[in-house]
């Protein structure tokens, strides 16, 4: 199995999937050391160089707050939550001799990878080793202020943030630059481009300011099918987020409010999994659990042409943002570039990897479902695989999940984007 060309091969189609008002859950964290592993690893960080501030954890969940259990995105910085939680949720038929074919994975209300990359077929990382943890960079954080940075890191507020908490942000920030984990696939500016991280050459892409790396995987089987009763399917999952601290134009203030992210899905397989072994029919999603401030009034929409899942408050005030003297901002999920696929006019070409592939196309976002509160067609059930696998493909497929058919647009059509 080629890893690169099966990265190409395996990602059929996409959607985005949002979900305005649900479950909540817990991490019952009250204090730092639950971001941490024993040997001091760090188990979660945040995306936070501009105007956004995210929490980013190393099992593949992200935009959760583990001190809170609340949001996890913060928007303006400093202010209150727009996104409660969010992540990556894929599935397909899985052509490797082992049943059910039909699988899903991901991360949803619950989280089914754990961290760490695959060494070989059906073989994990050990999640407790002091190199399985989430990276993060910044080119100046030998100089940079990091008050604010070491506040929210820490939970508290900028005013009784301590010299000793930004002293140690700012040590892990000089840890994951020497110890930048190039070997498992982390970004770094190849100059000489021989595909290794050669003296001289530095972590991170495309001259952001900020970058966070991490890898994991969904081999184990107890908490792969604690997702939606599926088991595991030998995936390898590869996260880099970046932002930008640029002002001075509009194209730069627009850049304060974005977070951009890549995804990596590989497949090693499990245990016996032969060489021969593909996947076929495969959706890969964004989902999203978005609160503008206040939880219970928003509203959620797509723009095809745009290729934007977004979430607005459903009224011009917003009793959290009003706490702030602020309007309620609106959030979006916008897809800057889908997986490719070969196409039959060798004219074609589609971008991959900062690369152009001739004879190939990005596919598009192909569905996009948004379960409003009091809905009668509610969420795939957690742990079920008839409930949580079968539903969610149906899903992908633009169906009503327990039913098989179409969902009906205003006037009563079929339609694929609610």
């Amino acid at each position: 199995m080629d890893r690169r060309m099966f990265c190409v091969a395996m990602l059929i189609t996409v959607l985005v999937f949002m979900q305005s008002f649900g479950q909540k859950g817990s991490m019952d964290c009250t204090s730092s050391s639950c971001l941490y592993e024993p040997t001091g690893a760090p188990l979660a960080t945040l995306v936070n160089i501009n105007d956004v501030s995210m929490w980013v954890e190393v099992n593949g969940r992200s935009s959760y707050n583990p001190y809170t259990n609340s949001c996890g995105v913060i928007y303006p910085r400093g202010t209150a939550g727009v996104v409660y939680q969010d992540g990556i949720v894929w599935g397909g038929f899985v052509k490797d001799g082992f049943s059910p074919e039909l699988r899903v994975g991901g991360q949803t209300v619950g989280v089914g990878t754990v961290p760490g990359g695959i060494l070989s077929k059906g073989v994990a990382e050990d999640p407790t080793s002091p190199d399985v943890r989430i990276w993060r960079i910044r080119p100046d954080w030998q100089t940079a202020d990091l008050a604010q940075d070491a506040a929210e890191f820490f939970n508290v507020s900028v005013s009784s943030v301590t010299q000793a908490q930004i002293d140690a942000v700012r040590s892990q920030y000089g840890t994951d630059w020497t110890e930048w984990p190039w070997q498992k696939g982390a970004p770094f500016y190849d100059t000489n481009g021989n595909g290794t991280m050669d003296e001289g050459e530095e972590p991170g892409l495309l001259d952001a300011d900020q970058v966070v790396w991490f890898v994991a995987n969904d081999l184990d089987t107890t908490v792969a099918k604690n997702l939606y009763g599926s088991p595991p399917i030998g995936l390898e999952f590869q996260v880099t987020l970046w932002a930008y601290d640029w002002t001075g134009s509009q194209l730069n203030e627009a850049l304060q409010n974005v977070i951009f992210k890549r995804v990596r899905l590989v497949y090693e397989g499990r245990s016996g999994t032969p060489d021969t072994a593909h996947v076929d029919s495969m959706f890969i999603a964004q989902w999203s659990e978005p609160d503008i401030g206040a939880a219970s009034d928003d509203f959620a929409g797509c723009d095809t042409l745009l290729q934007l899942g977004y979430a607005y408050n459903s009224s011009t005030l917003d009793r959290e943002f009003q706490t702030f003297s602020l309007s309620p901002p609106a959030l979006g999920y916008t897809l800057i570039q889908g997986p490719i696929v070969e196409s039959d006019d060798p004219s074609d070409n589609a971008r991959f990897d900062w690369d152009i592939r001739n004879g190939f196309v990005n596919l598009p976002m192909t569905f996009f479902w948004h379960k409003a509160t009091g809905s009668t067609i509610c969420d795939p059930v957690s742990g079920s695989y008839s409930g949580g696998t079968v539903q969610m493909y149906n899903l992908f497929n633009g169906l009503i999940p327990y039913a098989e058919t179409p969902f009906l647009n205003m006037d009563g059509n079929p339609t694929r984007f609610m």
